[in-house]
């Protein structure tokens, strides 16, 4: 289907090499607009509560975004960390999946989607944010969750390597595994 296209847009170079060598397209068809990001002109201020560890995911509460092995995962470490918190926060358009995960976990808060101003104010309270997802082109939740100085645990996607190559993020606070599984994801 890429023969009919025109054009291709990607986001990331990683994503550039795997249209042109794996699927063949003429690279005088892709182009490469990265996503513009405007460093933080402020520093955050985080709020520790050294009582609770709060998690943040943010973006669609979709199966390809792992939602339930995230679900899994917190379960496992509820157990062994009783003042832990997970919150999901975005969209989540299949209702009957969100509650799946859900009903794997209650004491996981959903909490929708959320204003600038409130996704702001948990990023700030949280102390580690967590992107589950299957494939991604360029996660603006973990570029977010890094600027506002998250150590963030994510899968192993195409374009992390080519996200933490921006200057301003630290590099040293991404932690990634490759094996797709609760157990692995709990142990980070």
């Amino acid at each position: 289907s890429f023969q009919c296209c025109d054009y291709v847009i990607v986001l990331c170079n990683e994503t550039y090499e795997m249209l042109r060598d794996i699927y063949g397209v003429d690279e005088n068809l892709i182009y490469l607009i990265p996503n513009g990001i405007k460093p933080l002109e402020h520093p955050i201020k985080r709020r520790y509560d050294n009582s609770t560890t709060n998690i943040i995911y943010v973006g669609r509460i979709d199966e390809i975004k792992g939602i339930m092995y995230l679900a899994k995962a917190f379960s496992i470490i509820k157990k062994s960390y009783a003042n832990a918190n997970l919150h999901l926060i975005g969209d989540a358009e299949n209702k009957s999946y969100l509650q799946q995960c859900l009903d794997i976990c209650p004491d996981i808060k959903y909490h929708g989607r959320l204003s600038h101003k409130e996704l702001d104010a948990y990023y700030c309270k949280s102390d580690i944010g967590v992107i589950p997802s299957f494939h991604e082109q360029c996660s603006y939740s973990l570029i977010e969750m890094m600027s506002y100085g998250l150590p963030v645990v994510d899968f192993i996607f195409l374009s992390i390597v080519a996200i933490l190559s921006f200057s301003f993020l630290n590099k040293n606070s991404s932690f990634t595994w490759s094996k797709k599984t609760c157990e692995n994801l709990r142990n980070r």
